[in-house]
């Protein structure tokens, strides 16, 4: 039989130290076990409580003083409210954490407080899947127990018809591109409805997927209750990068040309950025039918910082039957056959194309014989 956990809201004084929490938190469980500590983002550098949660082995969730303010308590506290503007550190942050309190506060030694609530069952789950290219066998185990164990699956139209296998019977929510938050809204309901809900996305769902939209749209008060997990997947410049060799040994940033969302002027910012720091560059959206301008920009500005034998990869389709690569330098750098199903990784000054490979030198010293 599993045994049951609870949630320790807890607020201390500066200094606190670990031994003083660990006394405070051993007297006030009473052999309950926990399964996380909650507490305010003030005590996020806290080195007595890090130390003790470390240690331990548990989750630490912090919120916002502001957050914590608006969660009505057992037992508030002016004092409290004139370092923190909140009324309530310990059972506040309890509550926020998904918990009801069974044990209002107690105070140790004078600058440690202490709740201790029940974690309160879920209305629904929601995961937020990443799916990588579409192909099951590059999908982790975790993300298939999930689709598999769900009651709704919702993503883009395009991206539940690769994995019928997964999907089966179960009720689908499908949108199209830019029907994103239509397509949340519909998941979130779901899922405060007693559902289990699996939202899918390519490549990894934090990573210019849905995570964040959702986590977003979550903060409305119709929504409480509902438990929302991450579940990654293999993004996109990974599997482009292993198709084209070893270009991302080294720092890499990663940014998107698609002005939909992000303002013209800003990507043109990062591009002159990111030309001079001599990282490895990899570009999701690099270029469509209507947007041409920016990606010709973004070769213009690398040719100039980096130089035209600066190695370049294409990658089409990457992590899928028709995967294509190509491989050469931005002297010669085909613009026309790109499009949204191309990443497109530019190479630092450690980047070289070898034995129809391209990599990244990381610094190793290597001898050749």
């Amino acid at each position: 039989m599993k045994t049951k956990t609870y949630i320790l809201g807890l607020g201390c004084r500066r200094g606190t130290t670990c031994d003083e929490i660990s006394q405070a938190i051993g007297n006030a469980l009473g052999g309950k076990s926990i399964g996380l500590i909650a507490t305010c983002t003030l005590k996020s550098d806290e080195k007595g409580l890090l130390e003790y949660a470390e240690t331990k082995g548990l989750k630490l969730v912090f919120f916002t003083a502001e957050e914590l303010s608006k969660i009505e308590v057992p037992s508030p506290s002016e004092r409290v409210k004139k370092h923190i503007n909140s009324r309530s550190v310990s059972e506040a942050a309890a509550i926020a954490a998904g918990g009801r309190i069974i044990s209002p506060k107690s105070v140790h030694n004078g600058k440690i407080t202490v709740a201790i609530a029940e974690p309160l069952p879920p209305k629904g789950t929601l995961s937020a899947i990443g799916i990588g290219s579409g192909v099951i066998d590059q999908m982790t185990e975790k993300a298939k127990s999930a689709i598999l164990a769900s009651d709704t699956v919702a993503g883009y139209g395009r991206y539940l018809e690769q994995i019928p296998s997964l999907i089966g019977k179960k009720k689908k929510i499908a949108t199209g591109m830019t029907h994103e938050a239509q397509r949340c809204s519909l998941a979130l309901n779901e899922a405060a409805s007693g559902k289990k809900v699996s939202v899918v996305c390519s490549g990894d769902a934090g990573i210019y997927g849905m995570s964040g939209l959702l986590l977003e749209l979550a903060e409305q008060e119709k929504y409480n209750g509902v438990k929302i997990e991450m579940i990654p997947g293999i993004t996109a410049a990974v599997s482009a990068a292993s198709a084209l060799g070893a270009p991302l040994m080294n720092d890499f940033a990663i940014i998107s040309l698609s002005d939909l969302l992000t303002p013209k002027k800003t990507i043109i910012n990062r591009i002159k950025l990111l030309a001079g720091a001599d990282m490895v560059c990899a570009v999701y959206n690099p270029r469509s039918h209507g947007r041409k301008e920016l990606l010709s920009l973004f070769l213009k500005t690398f040719r100039k910082s980096r130089g035209g034998h600066t190695v370049f990869g294409i990658v089409k389709n990457a992590g899928r039957e028709n995967e294509f690569s190509i491989c050469g330098t931005l002297d010669h750098f085909p613009e026309e056959i790109v499009d949204m199903s191309t990443v497109v990784i530019i190479g630092n000054s450690q980047t070289v194309l070898r034995n129809g490979k391209v990599y990244t030198q990381r610094g190793y010293k290597v001898s050749c014989r």
